[in-house]
């Protein structure tokens, strides 16, 4: 009986894994989920900050102003830092700022939201744009020019804001 029982192990053992139990086809393991990839404008060291400061405008139009995009853009692109408004933006991080342009009056037409980015590349050129809305980011615009610091709050002159 002993013998029969180690056969038995042996048999068992050089079965392939799965045989016999069903269907008999071969299939690769497939992750449930694949990472968020990285668009080229936002592959680090980035490298063409105005592709990456109009992509970052782009990804906030259509979003609500109540919330700060800045999260949903960490979550979307992990690999880019996201500082605040008065960090230097550098190939690897960018600077970000969301307010109304009024932060102490509620928004409204006359008060819309802002979202406003400064990207600098690789070449040290820096770029800046903001998303502004009520009730929902509906408009995008950049400047042509970029600030003295690459910051979201020095990028306020280019891009014509004044906060209140």
């Amino acid at each position: 009986m002993r013998g029969a029982v180690a056969v038995a192990v042996a048999v068992v053992a050089l079965l392939p894994l799965g045989a016999g139990c069903g269907g008999g086809d071969d299939r690769e393991l497939q992750p449930t989920s694949a990472p968020p990839s990285t668009p080229d404008a936002l592959a680090l060291p980035i490298r063409d900050a105005t592709a990456a400061r109009d992509l970052l405008v782009r990804s906030v139009l259509d979003g609500v102003t109540t919330v700060d995009p800045t999260d949903a853009l960490v979550e979307r692109y992990p690999e880019v830092r996201f500082g605040s408004s008065a960090i230097d933006a550098d190939p690897r991080g960018v600077s970000t700022w969301w307010t109304p342009q009024d932060p102490y009056a509620a928004e409204s037409p006359d008060n819309p939201t802002l979202f406003i980015v400064a990207v600098a590349d690789a070449e040290g050129r820096c770029a800046v744009g903001m998303a502004t809305g009520v009730g929902t980011f509906d408009d995008g615009v950049v400047a042509d020019d970029a600030p003295s610091s690459c910051t979201a709050e020095a990028a306020r002159g280019p891009l014509g804001v004044e906060i209140h």
